[in-house]
């Protein structure tokens, strides 16, 4: 993570630049779901000793599946990095808190990759999330006349997120919209900084119901 990006900012929770971490290597080649099934990438690390999900030339989704894999980060204390996402979204869930997503790349998917797990039931909310050194492109057809609105980053009811030092290119919606599922400003502090945006049919950032961002 480049410090610079952060220099007007809070600082991001230290496990996510931790030194020491324990690493789970992922599988290699390709790795797909069948519909409406979750492929879970679970653990629970410590401050100072998170669980790193590193890919191993790994690829979520195959273009030839006529639906996207969905793959879910659950848990606390973990960090996904240097895997490409391909027709194939990554949600992390609704009570997992200090999640890492990293040096990932999410090209040619055709709904909003990188988001909260959607929940409506109360209870938990997923906090502490940093997104960084990521990729975006061709989320969804960002020159259709519809209003697909594909987001790059959705957080939802997520609060304590940095979204830093990322680049975007050609996405339906918006690089990130804090929040529309969230009532009564349950998005908050969201830190937005350093990251390359551009050819978003419609803005760079969007809020809704959302405070601190």
């Amino acid at each position: 993570m480049d410090p610079n990006h952060l220099a007007v900012l809070p600082k991001p929770p230290p496990f996510a630049t931790a030194s020491d971490f324990e690493i789970r290597i992922l599988d290699s080649g390709i790795i797909t779901t069948k519909p409406q099934k979750w492929y879970v990438l679970e653990a629970n690390g410590t401050p100072e000793n998170p669980v790193v999900f590193k890919g191993n030339n790994t690829v979520f989704g195959d273009p030839e599946l006529d639906h996207y894999s969905s793959v879910l980060l659950k848990g606390s204390y973990i960090v996904l990095e240097d895997c490409l996402f391909t027709n194939a979204m990554l949600r992390w869930d609704h009570q997992s808190h200090h999640v890492c997503v990293r040096n990932c790349k999410f090209h040619d998917i055709p709904t909003s990759p990188l988001a909260m797990r959607q929940h409506y039931g109360g209870g938990d909310r997923s906090h502490d999330i940093v997104i960084t050194g990521n990729d975006f492109q061709d989320i969804g057809n960002w020159q259709t006349e519809f209003d697909e609105d594909y987001h790059c980053v959705s957080p939802l009811t997520s609060y304590n997120l940095w979204v830093v030092g990322n680049t975007a290119a050609r996405a339906s919606g918006d690089f990130i919209q804090a929040s529309h599922h969230a009532r009564n400003n349950e998005c908050h502090h969201v830190y937005v900084a350093g990251n390359t945006i551009r050819q978003m049919k419609q803005t760079a950032g969007g809020g809704k119901y959302a405070d601190h961002v």
